[in-house]
C-alpha cells in the first residue's frame, strides 16, 4: 500500500523561506490551486493521501518532505536547518507513528532537511548543504545503519534535491550545470552502474517518481524532451508559485510503503 502525506498552503506562505527574492510575489490564492493540483494527481497515483491541515506559524509547512526521512518500516523525523521551520516536524511524527512506522527524532546540534537526502536502492546521498549539517547526516546514518549512507557537497542551490532526483531504476535526473556535475561526481565514485540523465534546466531536474509515472515541472520543454526517454509516463504540472519559494515536486509529499 502507498501512502503519501501532504500538508496544506498556509495563509502565511508569501512570508516562506526564499533563497531570491522572486520577481513578482507568491500569489497565495494561485499557490493553493497549483497544490490541489499536486494533491489531486498523487490521490490517483497512491492508494491513500492524508494532509495535514496547514499551520500559519509555519510559512514553509507545505514542504513537508524536509521534516522526515522514510526508509522501509523507520522514519527519522528530522531538525529543519532554517530556526522559523523547528516544529513543523511534530506533527508528521505523529501520522507517521500512526501508520506502524519506528520513529526517532534527530537531536541538537544536528539539523537535516529531508531535501538533501535521495535514496537509491541501498544507498542513501545526503547532501551536506546551509541546511544539513555533519551532525545531521551522523545520525541519520545511526537509524538507516542497513543502507550505505554518503555526504554529497552542496555548493550551490538549497538541497541536493534541487539540483537531480530519481527518474527510473538506477537512473537520476542531474541539472547540467557545474554544482549538478560535482554532485553526480561523487554518486558515480560510490555506485558506478549509477545512469544519469541529463537536464537543460535546473528547475526540471526535481521530479517525483511514482512507480512508472514521473511528475515533472511543467514550462520546460527542453528537459520534458529529455525525460521523455526514461520512458516513464509523464505528468507536467504548473508549480510556478511554488517555485517561487524554492519548492520543487518532491518537497510537497512524503511517500511511504506499508
Amino acid at each position: 500500500m502507498r501512502i503519501a502525506l501532504v500538508r496544506g498552503i498556509p495563509d502565511s506562505f508569501s512570508e516562506s523561506l526564499k533563497l531570491e527574492v522572486p520577481k513578482t510575489p507568491i500569489h497565495v490564492g494561485r499557490a493553493k490551486e497549483q497544490h490541489g493540483r499536486y494533491v489531486a494527481e498523487l490521490m490517483r497515483l497512491v492508494d491513500r493521501v492524508i494532509e495535514i491541515p496547514a499551520d500559519p506559524r509555519f510559512p514553509d509547512c507545505c514542504f513537508v518532505e524536509d521534516t522526515a526521512v522514510v526508509a522501509g518500516d523507520r522514519a527519522v523525523i528530522t531538525r529543519p536547518g532554517a530556526p522559523s521551520r523547528n516544529g513543523e516536524q511534530e506533527q508528521v511524527g505523529v501520522v507517521l507513528g500512526s501508520l506502524g512506522l519506528a520513529t526517532t527524532a534527530m537531536t541538537p546540534p544536528a539539523t537535516l532537511d529531508g531535501g538533501d537526502v535521495l535514496r537509491v536502492g541501498n544507498h542513501v546521498f545526503v547532501g551536506r548543504s546551509s541546511r544539513t549539517n555533519e551532525a545531521g547526516i551522523e545520525q541519520l546514518a545511526r537509524v538507516f545503519c542497513d543502507y550505505q549512507v554518503h555526504a554529497v557537497p552542496v555548493d550551490y542551490g538549497l538541497h541536493l534535491k534541487s539540483m537531480l532526483s530519481l527518474v527510473g531504476e538506477w537512473n537520476v535526473a542531474v541539472a547540467r550545470c557545474p554544482a549538478g556535475e560535482r554532485a553526480a561526481h561523487v554518486i558515480k565514485d560510490k555506485v558506478p552502474d549509477m545512469r544519469f540523465t541529463w537536464l537543460p534546466d535546473l528547475h526540471a531536474a526535481n521530479c517525483l517518481l511514482i512507480g512508472e509515472n514521473l511528475i515533472h515541472l511543467a514550462g520546460y520543454p527542453a528537459s520534458r524532451g529529455v525525460l521523455e526517454g526514461t520512458g516513464k509516463t509523464l505528468l507536467g504540472l504548473d508549480m510556478g508559485e511554488l517555485e517561487k519559494a524554492d519548492g520543487g515536486l518532491t518537497c510537497l509529499s512524503i511517500v511511504v510503503e506499508r
